[in-house]
Parts: structure tokens; C-alpha cells; sequence
């Protein structure tokens, strides 16, 4: 009893602080940063090679690709290598 009272208060309380020492929080560099899209031509080809399938395209705001729906689609697994690319799915 006492060990499992003890691995809960562990649990708890944590082992240490999950800030880094002054506060704050790390910096995550650029290069390792999930990029949200194709650059702009290649996703203008996989917009029409999805549309040419009945793809619908979805896209926030800033014109990233953020939905594909293939309901009723007849798309096959050579189709979908055109997803490959958009990461912000």
C-alpha cells in the first residue's frame, strides 16, 4: 500500500519541472517545424489531379490545403499518392 501511495504522489507531484531553468518556454528551430502545404505549384498540380479525380478541396485562409474529400470518389491507391504532400491535412 505504501508503494503504490508513493508512486502516486510521484506521479503527481512530477519528478521535475517540465520549464526549462529561467522560465519561459524552448524554441523549436525552424528546420524542425512541420511545413503545412506543398510550395504553390506543386500544390496547384495536386489540387487539379485531385479535382480531375471529384476530389473537393478544402482551404483555410491563407489558401493551405486543409481537407480533401473523396466521398463517392472512385479514386484507387495511385490517386492518393497525390496527398502525399499536403501535411496539413
Amino acid at each position: 500500500m505504501r508503494v503504490l501511495v508513493a508512486v502516486l504522489l510521484v506521479g503527481i507531484a512530477g519528478c521535475g519541472g517540465s520549464s526549462p531553468s529561467g522560465g519561459g518556454s524552448v524554441p523549436t528551430p525552424k528546420s524542425s517545424q512541420a511545413k503545412t502545404d506543398k510550395p504553390p505549384a506543386q500544390a496547384a498540380d495536386a489540387d487539379a489531379a485531385l479535382k480531375n479525380l471529384g476530389a473537393e478541396i478544402h482551404r483555410n485562409e491563407q489558401g493551405e490545403v486543409v481537407a480533401v474529400n473523396l466521398w463517392a470518389t472512385e479514386i484507387t491507391d495511385a490517386g492518393l499518392v497525390h496527398l502525399k504532400g499536403l501535411t496539413g491535412l
